[in-house]
């Protein structure tokens, strides 16, 4: 168990440095699942970390890879409709025979009604930002 504390004390030297935590008080109850001073008074009294904080810390590590890999997945997402709508600005650009003054914004915040019903991009894609911004990853 002593090696518990040894190695939680590397990753969160680690992860501090990687700017995922601010402190031991941050580290203790949102990765170690634990009240504020669990960290630091482990240390400081050389007390052994059970195994089953280190069982919960792992299954935060596991979440919070779950949660990028959705967050990723939705990037993905975004980054093809975005494509979609720059297709669709200039598809749209050639049937109305607008302007290419190289300002595609105009056209994204234009009324939908302006647009074909199939053609919609601003809404296509807020749902996509939505979610985006739902994720929190660390």
């Amino acid at each position: 168990m002593e090696r518990n504390l040894e190695f939680i004390s590397r990753v969160y030297d680690r992860m501090k440095e990687m700017g995922f935590v601010f402190g031991q008080a941050q580290f203790s109850e949102k990765w170690l699942g634990k009240g504020p001073s669990y960290f630091s008074s482990s240390k400081a009294k050389g007390r052994a970390v059970p195994d089953r904080v280190i069982d919960h810390f792992e299954e935060q590590i596991k979440e919070r890879a779950n949660r990028a890999r959705r967050m990723l997945d939705l990037y993905t997402d975004l980054s093809r409709h975005q494509q979609e709508l720059l297709a669709m600005i200039d598809i749209h650009r050639l049937e109305r025979k607008l302007p290419d003054n190289g300002d595609d914004e105009h056209v994204a915040n234009c009324n939908p009604e302006q647009l074909d019903e199939n053609r919609r991009p601003a809404e296509q894609i807020r749902g996509f930002l939505d979610k985006l911004t739902a994720f929190k990853v660390f």
